[in-house]
């Protein structure tokens, strides 16, 4: 049976180490931006929309191969199959999976295999996108344990989306989360439900 372990690389450095991607890149290491009449974040904040209407206050689980993550539950979780059992332990047989809301305005994602390895194709940069931003904190080469992150942001260029990831990068192991957004209302709307759902990944080993 698969048993939990704490997942040292990237979990524990979630706090500190979130990048909002509607602010500039000195935010990438947790900084507070400072306080002004007209930032990006105050102006974009949705005045009409109310969070808890779209966002499920409840939680599903999905349990992959290796992991476990909570989403909300109105969200359209996928793949859901082919489902395994492994003793009392049911999962989908994959390392990589996407959150949908009801209103297909946002798109969580998540890659979290048992070790190293890479998505499918979601570090790719797409036809129809452009980078807007593409940012690297290196870890310590001599420490196995230390995370290198990479955080790159992709528009469409029509502007009917962006796309956000954050790659977690150790020695052996590799973890990336993704969101997806058509305006950044929306992004706001959804925003503590997808720090949430990075925050729950749990890593299973042997």
């Amino acid at each position: 049976m698969k048993t939990l372990f704490l997942l040292l690389i990237g979990i524990s450095l979630i706090a500190c180490t979130e990048q909002d991607p509607t602010v500039k890149s000195e935010d990438q290491l947790n900084i507070e931006p400072k306080k002004t009449e007209n930032t990006e974040v105050e102006q974009s904040k949705p005045e009409s929309i109310e969070p808890e209407v779209i966002v499920s206050k409840q939680m599903k689980n999905f349990q992959g191969n290796w992991f476990k993550v909570t989403y909300p539950a109105n969200f359209k979780a996928s793949p859901n199959s082919p489902v395994e059992k492994m003793e009392d332990y049911s999962f989908v047989r994959t390392d990589e999976a996407t959150f949908v809301s009801q209103d297909g305005s946002v798109e969580f994602f998540v890659y979290s295999p048992q070790w190293a390895g890479d998505p499918i194709e979601y570090l790719k940069k797409r036809s129809n996108e452009k980078i807007t931003s593409d940012k690297t904190q290196k870890g310590d080469s001599d420490d196995p344990f230390s995370i290198a992150h990479r955080w790159v942001t992709f528009e469409d260029v029509d502007g009917k989306y962006v796309r956000c990831y954050h790659s977690q990068r150790a020695e052996s192991t590799h973890h990336v989360f993704g969101v997806k957004y058509t305006n950044i209302k929306m992004y706001e709307v959804y925003k503590a439900a997808y720090l949430a759902f990075k925050k729950s990944l749990e890593q299973y080993a042997d």
